[in-house]
């Protein structure tokens, strides 16, 4: 069960006082690219990288991690895409921050199409425990940069792919610079910023976030191939 209510005065989102029984099968999409610690500042004062990582970990410890409730799985791309683990790997919240601190930085070039292709058909698979009860909701955390360019129109393809197998797409920025443009058009409808694309993930919008995935659950999800 996954109580959900908006206060309108906090948050940007269009939504009322909700509640529903719907779980959440979560799969976060991580840009482990070069262009991530490429944008760090000068000084050294944070590193985006480890930034991204305590966003994820925050993110969850406000959500219900149980095998009954939210399950979460980590696809992390580079040049190459990969399932860090699937969504029956961790039951519990500790054990997926422990998990996530240990993931390593890749920083090869940005391959999105790939990552949007694992996500789709390794994280939300049954073998990796995909329900066929819960509803499908892709986080991707990334600057919207494909590299090289060529990319883009093949990452909008498989966005498209994604959705179209009754995944619910919410995308957000990291880094100070980013495709706003890409991050809307990778999102789920009505593609509003704040609600379904956020232009920066940190701390002033992890309960943002958490709320757009909670909303995400409380939405009737479009059938395949619509």
């Amino acid at each position: 069960m996954i109580p959900f209510s908006c206060d309108h005065n906090k948050l940007s989102l269009s939504c009322a006082e909700i509640t529903c029984e719907n779980t959440v099968d979560l799969c976060i999409i991580m840009d482990s690219s070069s262009g991530i610690r490429a944008k760090n500042p000068d000084n050294g004062i944070f590193d985006n990288w480890e930034l991204e990582k305590e966003f994820v970990s925050l993110l969850l410890n406000g959500l219900t991690i149980r095998p009954d409730a939210t399950r979460v799985a980590i696809v992390i791309f580079s040049e190459e895409a990969f399932l860090a683990f699937g969504l029956n790997t961790y039951s519990n919240v500790d054990n997926l921050e422990n998990a996530i601190k240990r993931i390593s930085f890749v920083g090869k070039s940005s391959n999105i199409p790939e990552a949007f292709r694992v996500a789709r058909e390794q994280c939300f698979s049954s073998e990796n425990g995909d329900r066929p009860d819960a509803r499908n909701v892709a986080l991707f955390i990334s600057d919207g940069i494909p590299l090289p360019s060529s990319r883009r129109d093949m990452a909008l393809q498989e966005a498209e792919a994604l959705k179209k197998a009754g995944v619910w797409v919410i995308a957000g920025g990291i880094t100070d610079t980013i495709d706003v443009s890409f991050l809307q058009a990778v999102s789920s409808p009505p593609q509003e910023e704040s609600q379904n694309y956020f232009l920066g993930v940190g701390f002033g919008t992890v309960q943002e976030i958490q709320y757009a995935v909670e909303a995400a659950a409380c939405t009737d999800p479009l059938p395949p191939g619509m």
